[in-house]
């Protein structure tokens, strides 16, 4: 998984930095397809449900990890 175009995508979005300017010089269009949207979603679960367990496990913080499967759900009912 790691290495795809997508993913790193996904990793932006999560982050709030995939702006223009980085697709202006990252030299490769972001998929616009429907079937590239619903992976993007389910790629964005994923650094979620990775961060909910981080949050909970490593930092012991229940109420952001609680957050991130929040927005999981939150996603995956829009798919």
């Amino acid at each position: 998984m790691y290495g795809d175009v997508e993913l790193e995508f996904a990793v932006l979005d999560t982050y709030a930095s995939a702006t223009p300017e980085f697709f202006a010089g990252y030299g490769h269009p972001r998929p616009q397809t429907h079937k590239a949207q619903v992976r993007r979603t389910l790629y964005l679960v994923y650094e979620l449900i990775k961060y909910a367990f981080i949050r909970l496990a490593r930092n012991n913080n229940p109420r952001v990890a609680r957050g991130h499967v929040d927005q999981c759900l939150s996603l995956l009912g829009k798919i």
